[in-house]
């Protein structure tokens, strides 16, 4: 049985645009990889999954952000077995 996560994405962009935030990261490197998830806190309070299921590309566009407001978003990557990685360092957005 697997039990081992794979490793965290260790370098995650956030690039705010006009009600749209962009989320880059460079892959990790597993060979049973499924993808990644990705949370989201609002200002300084817990953090929600936006991705209920992996995506398997390293990027996201979170379209449900609000103009003017700061976002702190990590990403985990997650192989086949269901094992999450730690989360990645945080990145901060501020859609405009």
């Amino acid at each position: 049985r697997d039990t081992y996560p794979p490793p965290a994405p260790t370098r995650v962009d956030a690039l705010s645009e006009p009600n749209l935030v962009r989320l880059l990261w460079d892959p990790v490197d597993a060979a049973d990889l499924a993808g990644y998830l990705v949370d989201r806190a609002e200002g300084g309070g817990a953090p929600v999954r936006l991705t209920p299921a992996p995506v398997v590309d390293p990027f996201f566009n979170d379209r449900t952000v609000r103009v003017g407001v700061r976002y702190r978003y990590t990403v985990r990557s997650v192989d086949r077995a269901g094992n999450e990685s730690s989360p990645s360092p945080p990145v901060i957005a501020e859609p405009f």
